[in-house]
């Protein structure tokens, strides 16, 4: 970060204060630094869920649709084998008549 990045007041509770310079020692950054990595993680993650939830939507789409496929299939399926058991039905009655 340069000096002549625009400066940006901002108050914290003491609890977050602490959080931010245990993360900057951890990780050998300054306070500043770590609070502006946070900051900058924070907007890069927001994008990212954004992108990973339209790919979900977009995967439960496609899947819906495959399911309302099959479904549409087996009901035809069903009704096929209703009017195959109705015929073989009417058979069995007639032979047993006969």
């Amino acid at each position: 970060m340069a000096r002549t990045d625009p400066q940006f007041n901002l108050r914290v509770p003491q609890e977050l204060k602490q959080l931010v310079e245990d993360a900057a020692k951890k990780s050998g950054r300054s306070i500043n630094a770590e609070a502006v990595f946070r900051l900058e993680q924070s907007f890069t993650q927001d994008k990212k869920l954004l992108e990973i939830s339209s790919v979900m939507t977009k995967t439960m789409m496609n899947s819906l649709e495959a399911m309302d496929t099959a479904l549409s299939k087996i009901v035809h399926l069903q009704d096929e084998l209703d009017e195959k058991t109705k015929l073989l039905n009417k058979l069995s009655k007639k032979s047993d008549e006969d």
